[in-house]
């Protein structure tokens, strides 16, 4: 009687045990992350209501206010619940968009498991932010319907997602219980107090624009300077929101990798002398692109340098797309060479 006693103790010490390590292991993992939200500039929206989940876990996606501060923007961040939470399993949103005077809404899965491995790595190639990783889920609206979400870091940005919202409509003092009772006086106000968005809205919105934002090309800088001068370090910022920061051993490898057309470039470099010298770049948005489409048209997937050749005076920098055979100048470009302090 003992013995079956002692067994049956035993037993049941070892279901404990197996359950209590089962549940550590099935414990949901947890990150250090904020919501954003954004809207390209002059196409305002306002956020009704929004929430990532995970089980039973919520964490609200930041409403009341209209956004408008850019593409890829974090235009509004709301800390919310604790520091640490479960990355997304599903995440639903409703929004107005001011310019078509339309409602939005939807519900979507979130790419959970390939977001925990992201949110895992540490970016050790700053100078700045040795041990760097991802703190914010920002959330893009641009018009008909289009959602972006890309993971936000200090020394990158990565689009995650691209999702299609479905038109929807709701009783306009659900929306606005406290404000203007009427939908086209608030709606027509918040457009004419900007005229960016009158001139879209009059000349029409390119609803597939946001898309070929997000058309990617195996290419990679190259910055060409004079003898005994050194690259520091490059700043990349794409159209479709994505940017990235390359140094240290990056910059030496500097790989080709499938990327979105510029949209500004910085770089820092040192002279035969030990003086630091800043380029920064903005690009003319039609003449790259025609540049991107006329060099891929042969060969979609070949390997592209994107060259800043420093001038034989030091003074300026000559600007091309270059491939195998063929090399396209830029001639729009905004920006010069500056001294640097930093």
């Amino acid at each position: 009687m003992k013995k079956t006693i002692a067994l049956t103790g035993l037993f049941i010490f070892l279901q404990i045990t197996i359950t209590s390590c089962q549940t550590t292991t099935m414990e949901t993992e947890k990150f250090e992350w904020l919501p954003g939200v954004g809207a390209p500039k002059g196409y305002p929206v306002e956020i009704y209501s929004g929430d990532f989940y995970n089980g039973n876990t919520w964490v609200s996606i930041p409403n009341g206010g209209i956004l408008e501060e850019g593409w890829g923007a974090d235009g509004m961040t709301m800390a919310v619940g604790e520091d640490f939470k479960p990355i997304p399993e599903r995440f639903k949103i409703t929004y107005l968009s001011f310019i078509e005077n339309q409602f939005y809404t939807g519900e979507f899965a979130f790419p959970h498991d390939s977001v925990v491995a992201l949110f895992k790595e540490e970016f050790n190639n700053s100078p700045y932010n040795p041990k760097e990783s991802f703190r914010s889920i920002v959330l893009g609206f641009a018009p008909g319907g289009m959602i972006v979400i890309w993971l936000r870091s200090s020394e990158r940005q990565i689009e995650i997602g691209r999702y299609q919202a479905t038109k929807t409509d709701m009783d306009w003092e659900f929306f606005n219980p406290q404000g203007e009772e009427d939908r086209n006086k608030y709606v027509n106000g918040v457009l004419e107090r900007r005229p960016e968005t009158l001139k879209h809205k009059k000349e029409g919105v390119e609803f597939g624009l946001w898309d070929s934002y997000r058309i990617k090309y195996n290419w990679r800088p190259k910055i060409e300077l004079k003898e005994n001068s050194r690259l520091h370090e490059v700043f990349l910022i794409q159209f479709n929101a994505e940017f990235e920061h390359i140094t240290k051993e990056k910059l030496s490898i500097n790989a080709f990798l499938k990327r979105a057309i510029p949209h500004d470039i910085l770089f820092r470099y040192y002279d035969a002398a030990g003086n630091k010298f800043a380029g920064e770049y903005f690009f003319d948005e039609k003449e790259i692109f025609n540049a991107y489409k006329e060099i891929y048209k042969n060969n979609p997937d070949q390997e592209v340098e994107f060259v800043f050749e420093l001038s034989a005076d030091k003074t300026k920098f000559i600007i091309y797309l270059k491939n195998a055979t063929e090399q396209i100048e830029l001639l729009k470009c905004r920006g010069k060479i500056n001294r640097s302090s930093d």
